[in-house]
């Protein structure tokens, strides 16, 4: 999905492409960065629990007096995290496809900070 540049200036990187090739615009690209930097912190947490459930159902197995059932709900608790991490990949992914053009379009390539973007002029 291209942006379209704010009142008819272009903001892309230099460089020579073809218009189907062209790289967004810095404006843009700055924002899908920062939405992708949450969403994988999100799933770095996702992950963490992940693996403390697999080395939990790691010591069960590994004990000498096996818990059928306590086994049975850490192997029901991974699957909800590793559904749980999916789900949450796919909505960062649409979030970031969202908000990919959202600073063009609202006529806003700022920063968080509010300073301009690079290749903007201040």
């Amino acid at each position: 999905m291209a942006c379209e540049p704010k009142n008819g200036t272009d903001q892309t990187l230099a460089g020579i492409h073809p218009a189907s090739m062209r790289p967004p615009p810095v404006a843009c690209e700055s924002v899908a960065e920062e939405v992708r930097a949450h969403g994988l912190a999100d799933l770095a947490k996702l992950q963490q629990q992940i693996d403390r459930a697999k080395r939990t159902l790691w010591v069960l197995t590994a004990a000498a007096r096996r818990e059928p059932a306590r086994i049975e709900a850490m192997i029901a608790e991974i699957g909800q995290l590793e559904h749980a991490q999916r789900d949450l990949f796919t909505r960062n992914i649409e979030a970031m496809i969202a908000e990919r053009c959202a600073a063009c379009r609202a006529g806003k390539p700022t920063s968080q900070d509010g300073t301009p973007l690079a290749g903007q002029q201040p």
